[in-house]
């Protein structure tokens, strides 16, 4: 596509604005960036003097091993040493070995 001379005498005025346009639009682009940069800044910040809180636990209770702990505890409060009725010392408990041993490899 050439230009005719006409097409010249329009184009060569507005080089100045379009440049200024354009420069406008440059500029805009840096200010949202460092606005958005300050923004993160201060949100750190903010999060740096903020105090975490925990959640709450919802009432739920561990009952795997539970009962044996407690036993445990009225046999040293008693001070008998006798096991509670209904359990015998000698029986095997088939939930003894369960949550006693705990492999950790990396």
């Amino acid at each position: 596509m050439s230009l005719r001379p006409i097409d010249v005498q329009t184009v060569i005025p507005k080089t100045p604005e379009v440049g200024a346009q354009q420069q406008a639009r440059e500029q805009a682009a840096q200010a949202a960036q460092a606005q958005f940069a300050a923004e993160l800044q201060s949100r750190k910040e903010a999060e740096g003097r903020q105090v975490n809180t925990a959640p709450k636990a919802e009432g739920g209770k561990v009952a795997d091993g539970a009962g044996r702990r407690g036993e445990k505890r009225e046999k040293r409060r008693d001070g008998s040493g006798e096991t509670p009725p209904g359990k015998e010392s000698g029986a095997p408990d088939p939930k003894a070995k369960v949550g006693r041993l705990l492999d950790i490899r990396m």
